[in-house]
């Protein structure tokens, strides 16, 4: 029984695991919902992209890559994955903003914007397993 890891000390080591992406991307998530907002970008389209930049980089992060990766490394991919996100979301916004109702193209392009994170991180892991 001495083995085993106690609930509080797996809950504190799967919050301090990427705690810096974690922070990083929240700190990002609210700066880029400032200046959208700022440009007119309307509030539905502001949530989704938080939820995408706030919950999926992260999760990403945690799924493609290994956690001893460097402090530099981490807040650069989480900046970058983050700007990424933003660009894809907003163009899939405007792309299908003119056809469709504001909150389904808002949900349209927080799912393209998530699968495109996705595959992202699934290429950039598949070229780095090759080099």
């Amino acid at each position: 029984m001495s083995n085993r890891t106690s609930l509080r000390g797996r809950l504190r080591e799967d919050l301090e695991r990427n705690l810096l992406v974690s922070s990083v991307a929240v700190g990002l998530a609210v700066v880029a919902l400032v200046v959208l907002a700022a440009f007119g970008v309307p509030s539905v389209g502001l949530v989704g992209l938080a939820i995408a930049i706030v919950w999926f980089v992260p999760q990403s992060y945690e799924q493609y890559w290994p956690g001893s990766r460097s402090r530099g490394f981490r807040v650069g991919w989480t900046a970058l994955m983050a700007l990424l996100s933003t660009v894809t979301f907003l163009v899939a916004d405007e792309l299908t903003r003119p056809y469709i109702d504001q909150y389904v193209a808002a949900g349209v392009a927080f799912t393209v914007t998530v699968i495109a994170r996705y595959g992202m991180a699934i290429l950039a892991v598949g070229r780095r397993a090759t080099a």
